[in-house]
């Protein structure tokens, strides 16, 4: 797959040991990270990064990814991550990541929705022309876009999986859940054994250090999705939903 190498931010990089699993396959949860963290190392050398819009209260949140999976690098490969911005209008922006091989292969690729946010006010607000010149908006990647909303299953009854009590290490600088770490949580209540070829998450509310998570499983045996709502154990808010389909 081409992407806009002229709009597109990257780094290179090489599969650590510890980011991988018992196979010395890279996991899904560190691809996830370094798309995260590709994102922000873009941010900070836009001149808009987490210091500067901490100061102003201000601060993208994601509402939803979508993540394709081809396949996964092994312990020492050496790949690249990149993040192309390929959309801002008003408060709503639109990102895609990628992780390619050194010769241009995708292992994973990823489109992603955001809002800026008044964090003071809590209410969305109009990201300023000075950045999004210096995010250098450029063209999306070709890929079959999903929509950022996950339908619930109706005929499927729902199994719980037990209580997830949300720790210092979930929380990140906006002191709430970090995006990744719902993804994680749900990825953890999976057989390990799936091969997935996609992940979609749509976030809908922020947990909050001492919080306790119920997660709800919708599968049917044989399928090839499961679905994991992320539900509050006190009122039953849903702070996350995570789709995941694998190869059969």
């Amino acid at each position: 797959m081409n992407y806009d190498k002229e709009n597109a931010y990257t780094f290179d990089s090489r599969v650590r040991f510890s980011e991988c699993d018992h196979t010395l396959t890279l996991t899904y949860e560190s691809l996830i990270d370094y798309f995260q963290d590709c994102s922000m190392f873009h941010a900070e050398d836009a001149g808009f990064g987490f210091k500067r819009l901490a100061s102003e209260k201000k601060a993208w949140l994601v509402n939803s990814w979508q993540i394709i999976f081809n396949k996964l690098p092994k312990f020492q490969d050496k790949i690249r991550i990149g993040t192309i911005c390929h959309e801002v209008k008003g408060f709503l922006g639109k990102r895609n990541y990628f992780m390619e091989t050194t010769e241009g292969d995708f292992y994973a690729y990823a489109n992603t929705f955001w809002s800026y946010m008044d964090m003071e006010k809590m209410v969305p607000t109009r990201a300023p022309k000075e950045m999004i010149e210096a995010y250098r908006v450029g063209k999306c990647l070709d890929m079959d876009y999903a929509d950022r909303k996950i339908k619930l299953p109706q005929d499927i009854t729902p199994q719980n999986l037990g209580i997830i009590t949300i720790v210092e290490e979930n929380i990140d600088t906006n002191e709430h859940v970090n995006n990744a770490q719902y993804i994680k949580m749900a990825l953890r209540k999976l057989p390990g054994s799936l091969n997935i070829r996609q992940i979609r998450v749509e976030y809908r509310d922020q947990a909050h250090l001492g919080d306790e998570i119920i997660p709800c499983l919708y599968h049917s045996d044989g399928e090839d999705t499961y679905i994991i709502y992320l539900n509050n154990k006190t009122d039953s808010r849903v702070y996350c939903v995570v789709e995941v389909k694998i190869y059969h």
